[in-house]
C-alpha cells in the first residue's frame, strides 16, 4: 500500500491470506490505514477516515474504483493530491493495472469534491509522480526481519544521482555504510539496488538510513529511516 509520510507517498507492505482479487485486497488493506507500528513512525495517509469501497473492476488495462462518499475531501489541496496519487501507485503495482479512473458512489469522478482537483481520464503513476519523495525506499519495507546482506533498492532523484545509506544497530553503531549510483538523477527518477552486508550476533531491532550528500557541504539531505529488524 502506498501511505504517506510528511507530504510525500511512503510505500509500505502487508500479508493477506491468498485470493486472486489482489486488487481489492490491496485498497482494503490501503483504507484500513497504517498500522500501529507505521504510524508511531510519523507513516499517515491523506484518505479521510471511514471511506469504504464500493466496487473496483479492472478491463483493457485501466481499474475503475468506487469509492463512498467523502472521498477527495482531504486537509488542503496538498491532501487531496496525496489521497489520489495513494489510490494510483496502490493500484499500478499490479501488471494488470496501468491507469486508474474514480468514481464516487457509482458516478464518475472528474474532479476531487474538495478543491476540484481534475482527474480527466484513466490515472497513471507517471501523473504522479511529484508526489513522490527524493529517496524512495521500496526494499527493505518498514518493520521487514532481515539478515545479511540486506537488498536495498528503491528510486531516487538526487543530486548526480548518488545514494548513500548506512545500517544501524539497536545502540545506534554503525554495521555498515555505502554509496550507490541510481540509473538517474539531477531533475530525472531512477532505480538504484544494493546489498549492505553486517555482522551481530543477536537479533534486535535496526535502522536503515538512505540520504543523498550536499554538493556544498556534504551534509545530509531528505534522509529516510526505515526500522527493521536485524536476525544474525
Amino acid at each position: 500500500m502506498w501511505f504517506t509520510l510528511g507530504d510525500r507517498l511512503f510505500v509500505a507492505s502487508r500479508t493477506v491470506p491468498g485470493t486472486p482479487a489482489v486488487g481489492r485486497a490491496a485498497m482494503e488493506e490501503l483504507l484500513a490505514r497504517p498500522n500501529e507500528f507505521e504510524s508511531n513512525a510519523g507513516v499517515a495517509t491523506a484518505i479521510p477516515p471511514g471511506i469504504e469501497l464500493r466496487n473496483l473492476t479492472i478491463s483493457d488495462g485501466v481499474a475503475t474504483v468506487d469509492l463512498s462518499e467523502g472521498f477527495g475531501t482531504g486537509s488542503g489541496s496538498t491532501g487531496e493530491l496525496l489521497s489520489v496519487a495513494q489510490v494510483v501507485y496502490t493500484l499500478t503495482q499490479f501488471p494488470t493495472v496501468d491507469g486508474v479512473l474514480f468514481a464516487i458512489e457509482g458516478e464518475p469522478l472528474k474532479r476531487t469534491p474538495g478543491h476540484g482537483l481534475l482527474l480527466s481520464g484513466p490515472q497513471t503513476r507517471r501523473d504522479w509522480q511529484d508526489q513522490l519523495p527524493s529517496i524512495l525506499v521500496t526494499e527493505p519495507a518498514m518493520g521487514d526481519r532481515v539478515s545479511s546482506p540486506v537488498t536495498v533498492e528503491g528510486t531516487a532523484n538526487v543530486f548526480e544521482a548518488t545514494v548513500q545509506m548506512r545500517l544501524l544497530d539497536s545502540e545506534g553503531n554503525r554495521l555498515a555504510h555505502a554509496f550507490t549510483t541510481a540509473t538517474c538523477g539531477t531533475g530525472c527518477r531512477g532505480d538504484f539496488r544494493h546489498d549492505l552486508e553486517f555482522e551481530i550476533d543477536r537479533e534486535q531491532h535496526g535502522t536503515l538510513e538512505v540520504w543523498w550528500g550536499s554538493p556544498e557541504d556534504g551534509s545530509r539531505k531528505d534522509v529516510v529511516r526505515i526500522a527493521v529488524t536485524l536476525a544474525p
